[in-house]
Order: structure tokens, then C-alpha cells, then sequence
């Protein structure tokens, strides 16, 4: 059994939303995000051995929230617009 704590398990999740969003996959940084704040939540709630480590705990978690409400913006607005598509006609007509 894996003797990994709710900390350890935010860390590796947050780590992996960070990669994608630089790589610009931003649903799936979006995930990641969402999914690794629960952790740290957790973490907070639970593991946190000491108001200070809970108060860190507590701003990165407003931070990572911060940025998947950043993101979460940007792809509403991107799906909202239409994409562009460029018409070609062709004369069927046989001279």
C-alpha cells in the first residue's frame, strides 16, 4: 500500500497542469488544476500539521483556482467564436 500523502498526490497533479499548460492543452490543464486543488484541499483539512503549512497550503490552492478560472474564461470565449471558414465556388457550367 502506497504510503503517499494527500500533499505528495496535489504536488504530482498540480505538476502535470503546469506541463499542460505551457503545452497549451488547456481542457486538460483545466482538469488537472480542478483535480489537484481537491488535494490540496484535503491536504489542508486533514494532513496540515501546523497553521503555517495550512495557511501555504491555502494560497497555492487559491492560486492553481485562480489560474483554472483564467483558463476556464479562455476556452468559453474560444468556443463562443465562430470559426472561420473560407468558401470556395465553382462554375459547373460547361461552355
Amino acid at each position: 500500500m502506497s504510503n503517499e500523502t494527500s500533499l505528495h498526490k496535489a504536488i504530482d497533479i498540480i505538476t502535470r497542469a503546469t506541463e499542460a499548460d505551457r503545452a497549451k492543452k488547456y481542457d486538460e490543464a483545466l482538469k488537472y488544476y480542478k483535480h489537484g486543488v481537491d488535494y490540496l484541499l484535503y491536504a489542508c483539512k486533514y494532513e496540515a500539521q501546523n497553521d503555517k503549512q495550512k495557511a501555504t497550503i491555502r494560497t497555492r490552492a487559491e492560486e492553481y483556482l485562480e489560474r483554472a478560472e483564467k483558463i476556464k474564461k479562455y476556452l468559453s470565449t474560444k468556443k463562443l467564436q465562430k470559426p472561420k471558414i473560407n468558401v470556395v465556388t465553382v462554375n459547373l457550367e460547361k461552355a
